[in-house]
């Protein structure tokens, strides 16, 4: 589902809003979510959603890895790197929802 079929999904729910005020809530959401988890450690729950979290984790740069940076980089390349990485972990009723569709697709 991309971004205008959920604006009209949940417009179709809530007949007495617009398009344009469900899409402008899901834009501030967005705004407070990033606001959030740009700064470390920080956790974005949604009820029966789940949980969103961000990592950034310090990777040393060495063999492989660091031939391929002087390579492509030059020399004077940094002894670590970044790497972000974004968790998602599942409420139960999502989880128990996904379990639900996937006996569906075996039967």
């Amino acid at each position: 589902m991309n971004h205008q079929e959920l604006v009209a999904t949940i417009a179709r729910r809530l007949p007495d809003h617009s398009k344009g005020d469900v899409a402008e809530v899901l834009e501030v959401m967005v705004d407070v979510c990033i606001e959030h988890l740009s700064h470390p450690g920080q956790v974005v729950q949604i009820t029966d959603l789940g949980r969103l979290s961000i990592d950034v984790h310090r990777l040393q740069v060495a063999g492989a890895v660091r031939k391929t940076l002087i390579e492509y980089r030059g020399a004077g390349q940094p002894e670590t790197l970044k790497r972000i990485v974004g968790r998602f972990r599942p409420a139960p009723r999502l989880r128990q929802a996904i379990e639900s569709a996937i006996k569906e697709e075996v039967n």
